[in-house]
C-alpha cells in the first residue's frame, strides 16, 4: 500500500524488499534508515542499503589509473624481472626479487573485460619458477604520497578504514594476497586474502583503521602508502598466520597462503582492472573519469615528452659554452624535481637533431641542466656548434630506420 501526506510511505513493516521496475535495484531487508553522512550503496547482487561514506561522490578513488587506460611508457613491457622494480602502465610497478621468473606486462583490450571497462593489465609469466626460495617475491604495486591519503587519518583517534575494490581473474586459481604497507614513521602493514577464479570477479576488501600514533602518515609528497598485489611469495613472507590487522612492518605473515603464479609459463596470465581505494567502509562503483583528467594525474609523476618518430624538443639558444640550452615546460606540476630519461642512440639509429636554418646536425645523447629544473620546467642540454654563438636553434628527437624505440621523458615517481 502507499499513503501520501507530508511524506510517501510504501508498504508496511511486513514488506522486506522493495524493487523499482526498470532500475533493477532491490532495497534489501534491514537496509536501514539513513543518517547524516551515509549513502545508498548497491552490492554485486543488485541489493541496496545505506552505509557510511567518508568519501565525496567525486575524487573518491585514491589510486591512479585504476582502469589501466594510461600507458605513456608503451603498451607492452617484456622480460620484466632480474631483481627489478619496473614501471609499466602509468603508476604501476612490478617488483621482482630473487626469483628467476620473468614476466610480460601489457595493456589488454580483451573483449571479455567487465562491462564498462575498455582496458585491463595482463601479467603473463614467460619464465617459470617451480621451486621458490625463501626470498622470492613478486608483486604489483602502486605507491601513494601523503598528500593523497591524509583523509584516512592514520595514526590518530579518528582513523578511517580502507576499502579496496578491484576486478581480477587468472588461469592460476586459488588464494592471492593483497597488502597495505605504511611507509611513514614506524612502517606498518596489514594483509588480506582473496580467492581468484578464471572469470572476472569484483573483489571488495575492507582493511581496519590504524590508530597507532607511531604509524601516522606525513601529509607531504613522499611515499606514505603502498598497495601490493602478490603473485609470488617465498617462505620468507609466506609463513605463520596472515597479518590481517595493522602491526609494525614484518615479513612474518605478510603473504601467508599465496599461490605460486609463476609455477608455469604456458597460458599463465593474471588480469587486473577497476582498482579503487576509498576512505571508510563503504564501497561504491568504480569512479570512471575523463581520459584527459586521468592522464594529467599521471603526468604529475611521469611525463613522456617525445613518443613518436619525429618530435620537436623545443627552440634552444646556442651559448658561448658550446652547449645549446632548450627550455621545457611540463603540462602539470610534477611531484618533485624530475630526472630526464633519454635513450641514447647509435650510428644510423636513434639521434637528436639540431637545425640552424636549413643545416641539420645530429647527436646521440642529450642531458639535463639540474640547476635549471623545478616542478614546472626543466632545461635540456644538447652539444652545440661553437661557430653559432648567440643563435637560435630548433632541436628535435629524431629516429632513423624502422621499428626503433625512442623516448624522451621526465620522471618524478615515488
Amino acid at each position: 500500500s502507499a499513503t501520501v501526506s507530508n511524506e510517501v510511505t510504501i508498504g508496511d513493516s511486513n514488506i522486506t524488499k522493495f524493487r523499482i521496475p526498470g532500475i533493477n535495484v532491490t532495497l534489501k531487508d534491514n537496509g536501514g534508515t539513513p543518517t547524516e553522512g551515509q549513502v545508498l550503496t548497491v552490492d554485486g547482487n543488485g541489493e541496496a542499503g545505506f552505509a557510511a561514506s567518508s568519501s565525496p561522490l567525486s575524487f573518491r578513488n585514491k589510486l591512479y589509473n585504476g582502469d589501466m587506460r594510461i600507458a605513456q611508457r608503451g603498451d607492452a613491457h617484456q622480460n620484466v624481472g632480474n631483481n627489478a622494480s619496473t614501471y609499466t602502465l602509468d603508476r604501476w610497478k612490478l617488483y621482482v626479487q630473487n626469483t628467476p621468473a620473468r614476466f610480460q606486462i601489457e595493456r589488454n583490450y580483451d573483449h571479455s573485460l567487465p562491462d564498462g571497462f575498455k582496458t585491463s593489465m595482463r601479467i603473463s609469466c614467460t619464465t617459470s619458477d617451480t621451486s621458490l626460495a625463501a626470498l622470492d617475491e613478486v608483486y604489483l604495486q602502486q605507491s601513494l604520497e601523503g598528500n593523497d591519503v591524509y583523509e584516512f587519518a592514520k595514526g590518530t583517534p579518528s582513523a578511517k578504514q580502507y576499502t579496496l575494490s578491484f576486478y581480477a581473474r587468472s588461469d592460476k586459481t586459488g588464494t592471492y594476497i593483497v597488502r597495505l604497507l605504511g611507509r611513514d614513521n614506524t612502517t606498518s602493514n596489514c594483509s588480506a586474502a582473496y580467492t581468484v577464479t578464471n572469470t572476472w570477479t569484483r573483489y571488495v576488501i575492507t582493511f581496519p583503521a590504524d590508530t597507532n600514533s607511531n604509524r601516522k602518515d606525513n601529509p607531504d609528497n613522499g611515499e606514505a602508502l603502498r598497495v601490493m598485489w602478490y603473485l609470488v611469495a617465498g617462505s620468507g613472507i609466506n609463513n605463520g598466520t596472515l597479518q590481517t590487522t595493522w602491526a609494525n612492518s614484518s615479513d612474518t605473515g605478510a603473504a601467508t597462503g599465496q599461490v605460486n603464479f609463476a609455477d608455469n609459463n604456458s597460458n599463465r596470465d593474471f588480469y587486473l582492472t577497476g582498482c579503487q581505494l576509498e576512505v571508510g567502509s563503504a564501497v561504491t562503483p568504480f569512479e570512471h573519469t575523463p581520459f584527459s583528467y586521468s592522464l594529467s594525474r599521471c603526468q604529475r609523476y611521469y611525463y613522456a615528452m617525445c613518443t613518436d618518430n619525429y618530435e620537436i624538443l623545443g627552440t634552444g639558444h646556442q651559448y658561448y659554452s658550446g652547449n645549446i640550452f632548450i627550455p621545457v615546460y611540463f603540462p602539470t606540476t610534477m611531484r618533485s624535481e624530475p630526472t630526464l630519461e633519454a635513450l641514447a642512440g647509435g650510428s644510423g639509429a636513434y639521434v637528436y637533431e639540431k637545425l640552424f636554418g636549413n643545416s641539420a646536425q645530429y647527436h646521440h645523447q642529450i642531458s639535463q641542466e639540474t640547476g635549471k629544473t623545478g616542478h614546472n620546467q626543466s632545461c635540456i642540454i644538447m652539444s652545440g656548434d661553437n661557430t653559432r654563438h648567440g643563435q637560435t636553434v630548433r632541436c628535435a628527437a629524431h629516429s632513423f630506420g624502422s621499428n626503433v624505440q625512442r623516448f624522451v621523458a621526465f620522471s618524478a615517481e615515488l
